[in-house]
């Protein structure tokens, strides 16, 4: 985390990831994209920015796939509303921790967030422990509290492919939250078809 990185990353997109489950019709578990976007579960049909052919690159029968341009950074926002948190774990591409916010109430009545990642450890206050002295470090799984924003950033350095991010609760992901990640832009075309399978764990 350096002020250039900082300038970098202030320039791109901000991948956005909101673990949900709704209640409609059925029960849905999936993610949201963006605040008001749709919420889409793992092999959802979806023709929007992002899609991706099944089989070839036209192919109408489309999904979402979170792409990701080799060589460059990105910061990623985490958030979640539901039954008390999800743990995200992301395959190939570890993650920094840049923030973890937790909005509290101060002595006016005023709301204001604060990074809970950067606190001394204090032994009157337990309920943020697991997140202290995180900022900075690296990690593939992170539990995503109820009502936190978890800032991270990842680098895609060298591995191009499609991988997965997912719940670990493997009856959350198995029920579809989950999605495909595809690093491109150099070798591997952005606009290849998805695989067949995954193997994740």
């Amino acid at each position: 985390m350096t002020p250039a990185i900082d300038k970098l990353v202030a320039s791109r997109p901000k991948q956005y990831s909101k673990f949900e489950l709704a209640f409609a019709n059925d029960l849905k578990f999936g993610f949201r994209h963006k605040e008001d976007g749709d919420l889409l579960s793992f092999g959802d049909a979806f023709d929007g920015e992002g899609s991706v052919g099944r089989t070839h690159a036209k192919d109408p029968d489309r999904e979402y796939v979170r792409q990701l341009q080799i060589g460059q950074t990105d910061e990623w926002e985490l958030t979640t509303e539901a039954f008390g948190g999800h743990p995200f774990h992301i395959h190939v591409n570890p993650f920094q921790i840049v923030k973890i916010l937790k909005t509290v109430t101060g002595p006016n009545g005023e709301s204001k967030e604060v990074d809970v990642s950067e606190l001394a450890p204090d032994d009157n206050d337990t309920d943020d422990v697991q997140y202290r002295g995180m900022k900075g470090q690296f990690k593939d799984t992170l539990f995503i509290k109820a009502n936190y924003k978890f800032i991270l950033r990842s680098h895609y350095k060298k591995f191009e492919g499609d991988f997965v991010q997912h719940c670990h609760i493997l009856d959350h992901e198995d029920q579809g939250m989950m999605e495909t990640v595809r690093v491109c832009g150099g070798k591997f075309p952005c606009d290849s078809p998805l695989p067949t399978s995954f193997h994740h764990h």
